[in-house]
């Protein structure tokens, strides 16, 4: 896969963001080249449309673990409003700079004081259309 886009790089279908060099003596493992597309070069692939953003899905699957284990297994007694009002808000709390950083609290509409029922709610009703985006 590796050299496939080296040579789309080095064509200039692509773009390449160099990590900066590595200091001297430094150990560990280095920064990543990132790649973008050439909007233009593209277009034939969307009929002319925008290109489709990239989804960041590991938050996203996150989100959907948290609320799996914040509710209660099947055949056990449901569990009380404010139990899971305080594991999904502690869950999302933890991913909420990884959330903003992928740009995906606007698209959850989550409230920072809302009860657990308005947690469960706002996520029954945004994550399935965040999961379908394209």
């Amino acid at each position: 896969m590796q050299l496939p886009i080296q040579e789309m790089a080095h064509s200039g279908h692509i773009l390449t963001h160099e990590p900066p060099p590595r200091p001297a003596g430094s150990t560990g493992r280095a920064s990543s080249r990132r790649y973008h597309l050439q909007p233009g070069d593209w277009s034939f692939l969307t009929a002319g449309k925008p290109l489709p953003r990239w989804m960041p899905w590991s938050p996203l699957w996150r989100i959907v673990q948290e609320t799996f284990d914040a509710l209660a297994d099947a055949g056990d007694s449901p569990r009380h409003p404010a139990l899971i009002s305080s594991q999904l808000r502690e869950g999302l709390s933890s991913l909420g700079q990884e959330l903003g950083a992928a740009g995906l609290l606007p698209v959850l509409g989550f409230r920072s004081t809302a009860p657990g029922a308005e947690l469960l709610a706002t996520l029954s009703e945004t994550l399935p259309s965040a999961l379908s985006r394209k």
